[in-house]
This record gives C-alpha cells, sequence and structure tokens, in this order.
C-alpha cells in the first residue's frame, strides 16, 4: 500500500541518506496503517555539510521510500515564491497522489492544501487531513497582524479540505472543535514522539536544591519569550532562580540586550539548540520547571517532553495547552502577556516540596496518553474502524 505524505516540510539530502529537524516515526507509522510505499511530498534541499540539529529519516527494511518536492538551496521558507510555483507544484503532487492508496495532508501547509483543493480523488483511494495548528492564529502571529485577512482565508480553505476528507486528525481537542467536519470521522491525535521507554519511571522526589526554569522551543514573537526573561530578572531581585534558554530564533537579539541592560547574566543564559532525544531528555532533568507563555499553540509537544521526565510546567491558556497541562496537578495554566502569572506559579513550585514532589508524579501520569505508542494505537484503531 502506497502513501503520498504531504506537507511543507524541508527534506535534506546528503550523502544518501534524508534528514528533517525533527524526527519522524516512519516505522511507527508504516506498521500502524499498513504501508509499504512512502512519497514524502515537501520542499527538497540540497546540502554539502550535516548539520548536527538535522535527524536522519531512518529507513524500514520493508518500506519503499522516496522524497519528491519543490527543491531549493534556501533553508528559509519563501511563501510567495510558492505560490508563483503553485501550478508546478499541484502537478507534481498530483502525479505522485494518482496511484497512492492514502494521501496524507498536513495542515495548514499549502502543499497540502492544493491538493486537498484541487485533486479528486478515485474511489479506492482514502484522504486524511492531520491539522497540528490552527492558520486563523499563527499565520498573523509569526508574520504580523497585516497578514490577519490571510489567515482568515487560509483558515476556511483548510476547513474546505477537512470536509474533503475520510479522516480528520487533529493535535488537539481545542482545534476539532473548531475545524472538524461532520462530514469525515474526527479523531484526536498528536505527533508526539516520546516512547514509553524514554518516560522515567520515577518522579523526582528529591527536590532542586537550585531552582531552574527552561524554555524550550523557537525564539520568535509569538512565544513571549522576553516575559519569561522579565519575570525572572523581577524575582531575581529577592530570589535566586535560574533561567536557561534553548532554541534560536529573531528574537535572540532583543533577548541578549534585554539581558545585559539588565545584568542578568548571571542567571540567565542562551544556550543554543539541543538535540532530540537522549541528549533533550538529559537536559529536561536537569531543570525544575518548564515555561511557555506562548500567544497561540495547538498542542506543543514540548509539554509532553517536559513532563515524560517529570518536570512540571507553566503554559498558557491557549489552544490545546489546558487539555495537558492543569493547574495544581501537573503545572500551572497562566494568562497569556502575565508576567505575573508567571512570577507567582514559580513561587508556588518553589516553595512547596511535598507538593512539588506531587507534581512531578503527577506529570508521568499525565504523559501515559500521550506516548507514540498510545497515539499510534489511535490511529490504527480510527483507520481500521472507519469511525
Amino acid at each position: 500500500m502506497k502513501l503520498s505524505y504531504v506537507s511543507d516540510q524541508r527534506f535534506f539530502h546528503y550523502m544518501d541518506k534524508w534528514y528533517t529537524t525533527s524526527t519522524f516515526p516512519l516505522k511507527e507509522m508504516s506498521e500502524a496503517l499498513k504501508i509499504t510505499e512512502w512519497c514524502f511530498y515537501g520542499r527538497i534541499i540540497e546540502i554539502e555539510e550535516l548539520s548536527s540539529s538535522l535527524y536522519c529519516i531512518e529507513m524500514p527494511q520493508d518500506v519503499n521510500v522516496y522524497f519528491k518536492g519543490l527543491k531549493s538551496k534556501s533553508k528559509s521558507i519563501n511563501r510567495f515564491r510558492m505560490l508563483f510555483k503553485s501550478f508546478g507544484i499541484f502537478r507534481g503532487l498530483k502525479k505522485e497522489a494518482i496511484d497512492s492508496q492514502i494521501i496524507y495532508l498536513k495542515l495548514p501547509f499549502l502543499f497540502s492544501v492544493l491538493l486537498g483543493l484541487f485533486y479528486k480523488k478515485s474511489s479506492n483511494q482514502k484522504i486524511i487531513t492531520h491539522m497540528v495548528g490552527d492558520p486563523s492564529l499563527s499565520i498573523s502571529a509569526t508574520m504580523g497582524k497585516k497578514y490577519f485577512l490571510v489567515s482568515k482565508v487560509f483558515a476556511k480553505l483548510c476547513k474546505i479540505v477537512i470536509r474533503k476528507a475520510d479522516y480528520s486528525f487533529f493535535v488537539s481537542r481545542d482545534l476539532l472543535k473548531k475545524y472538524s467536519s461532520s462530514n469525515s470521522n474526527s479523531h484526536v491525535i498528536n505527533e508526539s514522539r516520546v516512547k514509553k521507554e524514554e518516560v522515567i519511571k520515577k518522579e523526582n522526589s528529591d527536590f532542586p536544591k537550585e531552582f531552574k526554569a527552561i524554555y524550550l522551543g523557537r525564539l520568535s514573537p509569538e512565544k513571549n519569550i522576553v516575559n519569561i526573561v522579565k519575570a525572572i530578572i523581577n524575582l531575581n531581585k529577592e530570589e535566586k532562580i535560574h533561567l536557561d534558554i534553548y532554541g534560536s530564533g529573531v528574537m535572540q537579539t532583543e533577548i541578549e540586550k534585554i539581558i545585559i541592560e539588565n545584568d542578568a547574566k548571571s542567571f540567565i543564559k542562551l544556550k543554543g539548540k539541543v538535540k532530540w532525544g537522549k541528549e533533550l531528555f538529559e537536559t529536561i532533568r536537569e531543570y525544575s520547571v518548564l515555561i511557555l507563555p506562548s500567544e497561540t499553540e495547538g498542542l506543543p509537544l514540548v509539554l509532553v517532553e517536559a513532563m515524560s521526565q517529570g518536570v512540571p510546567c507553566i503554559a498558557s491558556n491557549v489552544g490545546g495547552i489546558p487539555e495537558i497541562v492543569k493547574s495544581d496537578y501537573n503545572g500551572y495554566l497562566i494568562e497569556p502577556g502575565s508576567i505575573e502569572d508567571i512570577e507567582s506559579s514559580i513561587l508556588k513550585l518553589k516553595y512547596n516540596k511535598e507538593f512539588y514532589r506531587q507534581m512531578s508524579k503527577n506529570c508521568l501520569v499525565t504523559v501515559d496518553e500521550y506516548t507514540l505508542e498510545s497515539q499510534m494505537d489511535k490511529m490504527q484503531k480510527a483507520i481500521e474502524n472507519g469511525k
């Protein structure tokens, strides 16, 4: 059975191997959906030097895997270039889709929307949509308010594509509620890569001697990282709390400036990127709390990763976050934009040892339903049962 996996994802080719910017459960998805042939359709980038931040896609021995798409020399995305080439992109998509039994459209991405809108499937084909973010919020949040109308139009196009699908997957109940169609089988299935074997067996019973906070993710405006920095600076006037920021992005210069202006280099550090997997999990375990005060989110997997290591989370009450973070249970929900909420939540965790230990234990209970195995099981049952 052939599956065409469509997204705007970047696929890097180097020395006869393929890489992505995050891990991909090719083996597990192939087994769940009984796939013997994969076509990944996205942005193809030939590289001359391998970056340590890229992940090699492990190819199952019994699955034929190949890559097609828009070839590019740049790692950055140029949406206007992709729109200009949309006719050629659609022809390439149609060519691969026509002999596929399953067409897997990852939303909200341009390639997926193009194929979903204009491709007429045959009777023996199934279309699966998987929505991982809210275009009505994310486009204007990342590209600026001037793209507000564009985000609303694109969200409507995504809804049309979902109505045409045989199965619709969403990473959160919030997205399902906003975008689900009565014409399709809808299920909440996230993109967790955390395996059961990677979840620690016992909660963090040792209360942290030094209270350390961590941020993991893109350094972009919608993540509100400046608010974390300001909260930690405020707290360190009377407290001793350390913050490490992992990631890269357009906000790095501004964050560095705030740290220097407030003489905060001794307790706030920019650490760069950390590789997913063993290195990431070992890094997370060094911290007392993960903070994610975003303006908009689908269901951020960094919360699953933190909880898998028994680390409570302070995160914004937006998108799918309230589905995993429960105040006074495994972390705290805060209002996006509220520096005061960040400060008070940190202090609640810092000064209640028994409460902190119970929260750590609760994190492991929560994460059990968010492992890779549980999500693949949901996907398999959704396809087999057709409901």
